[in-house]
């Protein structure tokens, strides 16, 4: 079920959290320079305040779709202690998932089959590992997709910790297959688009018109994964509140 919000909220939200972290980087990293604690905390710091973000945003959607940009701001007013713990577990957790893969010496044997002097196995390194690193990503992001909406929908649960993190997996679970196809539809088919415009680009030979095109494809890519990004954003919050009030779609 489809249902309005102000797109032009979302909008501003977005850029004022995206701002507001290439201020806080800019700033950290003109203080800390290359030390690693300051990295680390820096990093923990831009992470905590994507999250608060995102959380009023997602907040937004299940409570005031068609609000101003201050209502989802307000939103804020629904984080406490335990939001922030499942949502720093989550985190934690999708990272130690993107690092056990580095560490495993995925990354490695890639490299080392996708060398192009390797021209046997070169097609496996080159297409086969990317694909399997993607599914795995991909899937971790889809059992935890509603995981803002679930905590700002349960805020004041009485639940531990770990018995809200399985709750927002089972439900990501059970809306696999609606999360997939939107997430396909939204950002799937335009980055697919992208990447044949991308290699199409590579077939001209004049440089500077191949230059011009690759940025001109870039900024319209990247526009267009705005708009796509808030209108996913909210047609995943109606998966939710449909699943929530057991509204068939």
């Amino acid at each position: 079920m489809k249902r309005e919000y102000r797109f032009s909220s979302i909008l501003w939200i977005m850029i004022i959290g995206g701002l507001t972290n290439y201020l806080l980087i800019k700033l950290i990293s003109a203080i800390g320079g290359d030390n690693f604690i300051v990295d680390i905390l820096g990093d923990l710091l831009t992470g905590i305040i994507s999250f608060v973000f995102v959380f009023s945003l997602s907040s937004g959607l299940i409570r005031n779709r068609m609000g101003s940009v201050g209502d989802y701001l307000n939103q804020v007013n629904y984080l406490n202690g335990k939001v922030l713990t499942v949502g720093f577990l989550i985190s934690i957790a999708q990272a130690i998932a993107q690092y056990a893969f580095s560490a495993s010496g995925a990354v490695g044997v890639f490299s080392a089959v996708a060398s192009p002097s390797n021209k046997s196995v070169f097609a496996i390194g080159t297409i086969i590992l990317p694909i399997v690193c993607a599914i795995i990503f991909l899937v971790l992001a889809i059992f935890f997709a509603y995981s803002n909406f679930y905590l700002a929908d349960h805020y004041d649960s009485e639940d531990g910790v770990m018995t809200i993190i399985g709750k927002i997996f089972s439900q990501g679970k059970k809306l696999f297959k609606k999360t997939l196809i939107l997430g396909l539809k939204w950002v799937g088919i335009p980055l697919i688009i992208f990447l044949g415009l991308i290699a199409s680009v590579f077939l001209i030979k004049d440089e500077f018109l191949v230059w011009g095109l690759l940025s001109f494809y870039i900024l319209v890519f990247a526009v267009i994964m705005v708009i796509t990004t808030i209108i996913l954003m909210a047609r995943l919050s109606d998966a939710y509140l449909d699943d929530r009030y057991e509204i068939q779609a």
